[in-house]
């Protein structure tokens, strides 16, 4: 590992850590205030209150996720533009080739995945003796 490829990774995991970290709370902050006074409504305990939310959120990361990362990618490569590390990676003489082939990587598993869910949703949704979870 090089330590330009140390470098990028490390102000990528950073800027990926505050945008996934401030969607979460804002989501989580919005997702409260919408349901305060259903809780108020049925008397929620705080303890019922932080269960709900503590089992939330794992369904929310997953919807945050790809938005963290397409934010964390835009910031990071904005950052470097404007920083004088990006002027030495121009230098690198495979530079592109090295962008292409993890750009066109990252494309074939995102269409993959796609497939893969695509297929599963329908064949859950298909009518038939084997519909649902059970």
């Amino acid at each position: 590992m090089t330590i330009l490829f140390r470098y990028m990774l490390r102000e990528y995991i950073k800027v990926f850590a505050m945008c996934f970290a401030g969607l979460m709370t804002v989501y989580l902050v919005i997702d409260f205030f919408e349901k305060v006074r259903r809780f108020i409504r049925y008397d929620a305990e705080v303890h019922d209150i932080l269960l709900y939310f503590m089992f939330i959120t794992p369904y929310i990361s997953f919807q945050m996720a790809p938005l963290a990362v397409l934010m964390a990618t835009l910031l990071t490569l904005v950052i470097l533009f404007r920083g004088v590390i990006f002027n030495q990676i121009w230098q690198f003489p495979f530079f592109f080739l090295y962008l292409f082939v993890n750009l066109l990587q990252a494309a074939i598993t995102f269409f993959c995945i796609e497939a893969m869910a695509l297929q599963a949703a329908s064949r859950f949704l298909s009518p038939g003796p084997h519909r649902g979870l059970w």
